[in-house]
């Protein structure tokens, strides 16, 4: 779906590889999609630890628990947004034109 909206995308298997990458060149990412229940490293745990890196860049999560009391643990953990699935493609184009519009403004 990114993809073809003209992102450039790339993969990790688990949240240790994520953070791995990020630590490699964080600078180059605009978004951080990340799937919550991942083997290895949850997408909680990761984000806890990119944060403790202070490397901001946005992370959203990717997931079907969208209560909004996991809605509020995602954000203490530090992720800045949400994403349920199975991903609606409108709500992907939502919050890609809302980090867009973010980073312009910074």
């Amino acid at each position: 779906m990114l993809e073809r909206r003209g992102h450039q995308v790339t993969i990790t298997n688990h949240g240790q590889e994520a953070i791995l990458k990020l630590l490699q060149c964080h600078r180059s990412f605009d978004l951080v999609l990340m799937d919550i229940s991942m083997p290895v490293l949850d997408g909680l745990e990761a984000t806890k630890y990119i944060r403790k890196l202070n490397i901001d860049t946005p992370i959203v999560a990717l997931t079907a628990n969208a209560m909004q009391n996991d809605q509020f643990l995602y954000q203490q953990t530090g992720m800045n947004g949400f994403l349920a699935k199975p991903i609606q493609p409108e709500e992907l184009d939502l919050m890609l034109v809302k980090y867009q519009i973010l980073k312009q403004v910074t």
